[in-house]
C-alpha cells in the first residue's frame, strides 16, 4: 500500500510517503512562494526513489487548512486531479489545526496558525477532540482560553515559528511539524466520499 501524505497549508512544502507502513521520504522545506511549481517535482523525487510512479498511489492524506488560502488549494487540486484519473484512490483529510493538536493529548491545547494583523486561525483541542468549533481569533481569546485552562500550551507549526514567537512569549508554547504528526495519526482523517466535493476551509476573515 502506498500512500501520499500533503500539508501546504501551514508556511511550509509537507510531503510525506508511507510504503506498507513503513516511512520512506519525508519533505518539510520553506519554499517560499514556490509551492505549486516545487511540489509535483519533490513529489515525482521521493516516488522515483523508492521505484514507484505516480499512478501506484493507492490513498493520499491532506490538510485542506486553515492557513495560506492559496497553499490549501494546491494539494487539493494535485488530489482532485489524481481521484479523476485513478477514481480507486482513497483521500483522507484533517485539517491543519486538528493535525497540531496531536503534538500533545494530555492537556487542553490551543493550536494556532497565523492570520496576520496579530489575529489567529485557532482551535481548542483535549485529547484531540475540538472544544470549539476552529475559527478566526484575536489574541484577547487565545488569552482567556489559557487563562481558564492554566495547564494549557500553545501549539504552532514549526514553518510559523519564527512570524510568531514574539506575540507567544507569555505562553507555553510547543513546536508541531505538521507532516509528522500527519505520518503518525493516520487514524485521525477523515475518508472522503466524493473527491470533487473536497473545498479549502475557510474560516471568517482569512486572508492568510
Amino acid at each position: 500500500m502506498n500512500k501520499l501524505f500533503i500539508d501546504t497549508s501551514t508556511g511550509l512544502l509537507g510531503l510525506g510517503l508511507k510504503v506498507d507502513g513503513v516511512v520512506k521520504g519525508k519533505v518539510s522545506l520553506n519554499v517560499r512562494k514556490n509551492t505549486a511549481e516545487q511540489i509535483l517535482p519533490y513529489i515525482n523525487k521521493m516516488l522515483e526513489e523508492q521505484g514507484l510512479k505516480f499512478r501506484e498511489l493507492d490513498e493520499m492524506y491532506l490538510t485542506p487548512g486553515p492557513g495560506s488560502y492559496t497553499g490549501e488549494r494546491i494539494g487539493l487540486t494535485i488530489a482532485k486531479t489524481y481521484a479523476v484519473l485513478k477514481p480507486s484512490v482513497k483521500l483522507y483529510l484533517i485539517t491543519s489545526l486538528k493535525a497540531l493538536s496531536l503534538k500533545d493529548r494530555t492537556v487542553p491545547v490551543a493550536c494556532l496558525l497565523d492570520a496576520r494583523n496579530n489575529a489567529y486561525f485557532a482551535g481548542f483541542f483535549k485529547d484531540g477532540a475540538r472544544l470549539v468549533d476552529e475559527k478566526r481569533m484575536e489574541a484577547i481569546e487565545v488569552g482567556e482560553f489559557v487563562a481558564k485552562n492554566p495547564d494549557a500550551k500553545v501549539i504552532i507549526s514549526d514553518g510559523q515559528y519564527e512570524q510568531l514567537k514574539n506575540q507567544l512569549l507569555g505562553f507555553d508554547v510547543e513546536i508541531g511539524n505538521i507532516i509528522d504528526l500527519m505520518l503518525n495519526n493516520e487514524g485521525e482523517f477523515e475518508k472522503v466520499d466524493d473527491p470533487l466535493t473536497m473545498k479549502p476551509v475557510y474560516l471568517r476573515g482569512q486572508n492568510a
